[in-house]
């Protein structure tokens, strides 16, 4: 899993990588924010994929009085497609329409736009599996209607997407996956270690810590 803390601008960014699991995301987090003086920021603003436990690690780790937890948009437009599959299949135009009109609705609409075209289209399904994921699909959204409010983030000048974070995803992936390469975790974990600290430009900074450490 992956942490990266930026600014607006994006002119500065933090980056650190760990093995899965709630209780180490929410130390790395924690650490993060006491190394960046998160606790300054008037704004804060959450961007992550819609897993429960990650919100549960926001929560429970940053101030909720001024923290904004936002669904990033490309996990919403997955999962819409994940039902456009499952109901119209991968090639039907008139499926491609709804899912269109559906993201185009969470972007720009209000509530009562993207969910009364959720209301209509399973009331026109007979199928039950096609019903089990449109109702899978409208809980999911339902569930997270506050982090979806996509018109008024984009008003306020926040961003709606893990760019920053994916784009590290990648170069961290090319890091590991070159040909031949073979890693137990714990080598992983070290040169990602090294590959968050590029990122974050620094190594100035580590060189500096380790030659006071060897004095």
């Amino acid at each position: 899993k992956r942490v990266a803390l930026y600014d607006q601008e994006l002119e500065h960014k933090l980056l650190r990588v760990m093995r899965p699991g709630p209780e180490k995301a929410g130390k790395m987090l924690k650490a993060m924010a006491e190394d960046v003086h998160l606790h300054r920021a008037r704004q804060i603003v959450a961007v992550t994929d819609g897993a429960a436990w990650i919100a549960g690690v926001i929560e429970r780790t940053l101030p909720t009085e001024k923290t904004t937890a936002i669904l990033d948009f490309y996990h919403a437009a997955e999962h819409v497609h994940a039902t456009r599959r499952v109901v119209y299949g991968e090639q039907d135009a008139t499926g491609h329409q709804w899912a269109s009109q559906l993201l185009e609705g969470l972007l720009e609409g209000t509530y009562e736009s993207w969910w009364a075209l959720l209301v209509k289209t399973r009331g026109r399904v007979r199928a039950a599996g096609k019903r089990r994921s449109l109702d899978e699909l409208m809980h999911y959204l339902l569930t997270r209607r506050e982090k979806i409010q996509y018109a008024r983030f984009w008003s306020e000048g926040l961003k709606i997407g893990s760019g920053p974070t994916e784009s590290g995803c990648k170069s961290e992936s090319r890091r590991l996956k070159g040909v031949g390469m073979r890693w137990t975790a714990r080598n992983a974990e070290a040169v990602l270690a090294l590959e968050s600290l590029h990122q974050s430009n620094l190594w100035p900074a580590y060189w500096r810590s380790r030659l006071r450490a060897a004095a």
